[in-house]
């Protein structure tokens, strides 16, 4: 009998748009069935608003222009069809990740200079996209606080459920061809007061949100057992998974990293009361009230100590473009170096949660915190399924 091809060799992608639509109800949860069809890769979430607010007002100096650009959906999750959650996440954290998956060089970017992008109107007035990495799709379209008229939101969350659809895209498929059993995505939609942050300038009073959750996959053909193409590993998930601090205090914060899960990714942004802290130290360039993040395992072995600048400032050489202010990206995963080679690994630098007693993220915060005060963070992070 002739050996089975690897999957590699053998597997068949499919691409397709507009599987699920749902009516954008402000406040409301959806659950949504997945397809019983393939195994799963990547899904993509489009939405296709209009936002009509009832009054222009002007952001005052509290306004969360991050938030108001990318808090869509604050809760967004997968699950198998045990229970297990695969993404416990938001749109916020999703919008942030946007960056680290591709290379400016790639033709994804905000602008044709990344470090200055573009402001969808003008001064206070104007909603501050902050660079969105959603800004090279020809249709993105955002709304602009200062105006009463109905406008147009269209943004685009790509969201990898393995590691890519390149380099290690066998890694992390979801095997959903099971009988009478489904993978669930739920989608938490904003009330409109989430899209219109926290402003000190005046009240809003919103008349609609309307429009439609789009929901696109990318999957790749299921094989039979004992045929002439080897199924791919299904004993891992790739988790990406949302979490805050309780408190953030001036000086240092420790942000526990519990045993478990093997970690490749991890994204920091300290909030002030609620409000992504921006504010650069006096006299110094922006990258925010972080003074250092410091990685230690065992409390005692230094894996990564880095200032708050060379952290801005290896994102963005790395990256081609500046992640928001305020967003530090802990990279355990890019290591095949080239230049643009982006959210590509050889698994050099993932760091094993179970090779040690206790991994801490040591944050040094410079800044004066207000009540609500944390650090919110993102992880992307390899578990054993069903473990």
């Amino acid at each position: 009998m002739a050996q089975a091809i690897p999957f590699r060799a053998g597997a068949c992608r499919h691409r397709k748009s507009v599987v699920y639509s749902i009516p954008f109800a402000p406040g409301q949860r959806v659950m949504v069935p997945l397809n019983n069809v393939g195994y799963l890769a990547e899904l993509q979430i489009m939405l296709n608003l209009t936002l009509t607010t009832g009054t222009a007002v002007t952001p005052g100096s509290t306004y969360d222009g991050q938030a108001a650009a990318s808090n869509f959906l604050p809760f967004i999750n997968l699950q198998t069809p045990q229970g297990e959650q695969v993404w416990t996440t938001n749109s916020r954290d999703l919008y942030d990740f946007q960056y680290r998956l591709f290379h400016a060089d790639q033709g994804i970017t905000s602008a044709a200079n990344p470090a200055a992008p573009p402001q969808f109107g003008s001064g206070n007035n104007a909603l501050l996209a902050q660079g969105g990495p959603v800004a090279f799709d020809p249709s993105y379209s955002m709304y602009v606080l200062a105006t009463t008229t109905a406008q147009s939101i269209i943004v685009r969350y790509r969201i990898p459920v393995s590691f890519n659809d390149g380099d290690n895209f066998d890694m992390g498929l979801l095997m959903r061809q099971i009988s009478n059993s489904q993978f669930y995505l739920t989608l938490q939609m904003a009330q409109t007061t989430d899209l219109l942050g926290n402003s000190t300038g005046g009240t809003f009073t919103t008349a609609t949100v309307t429009g439609s959750v789009i929901i696109e996959e990318i999957y790749y053909e299921a094989v039979a057992n004992n045929g002439p193409v080897q199924p791919p590993n299904f004993t891992n998930i790739v988790r990406l998974r949302s979490n805050q601090t309780s408190s953030l205090v001036n000086g240092l914060n420790d942000l526990r990293y519990d045993q478990g899960p093997v970690l490749t990714d991890a994204f920091i942004r300290p909030m002030n009361a609620g409000v992504a802290d921006t504010t650069a130290p006096t006299g110094t360039v922006n990258p925010s009230n972080i003074a250092y993040i410091q990685f230690l395992a065992n409390l005692a072995n230094e894996v990564d100590n880095r200032t708050g600048y060379r952290l801005r400032y290896d994102n963005a050489v790395h990256l081609g473009k500046a992640l928001r202010p305020g967003v530090f990206h802990e990279d355990f995963f890019d290591d095949t170096g080239g230049g643009t080679a982006v959210n590509v690994t050889r698994m050099r630098d993932f760091i094993n949660s179970n090779a040690s007693s206790q991994l801490d993220f040591w944050v040094s915060y410079a800044g004066s915190p207000g009540a609500g005060s944390n650090l919110a963070v993102f992880y992307r992070e390899v578990v054993a399924l069903g473990g």
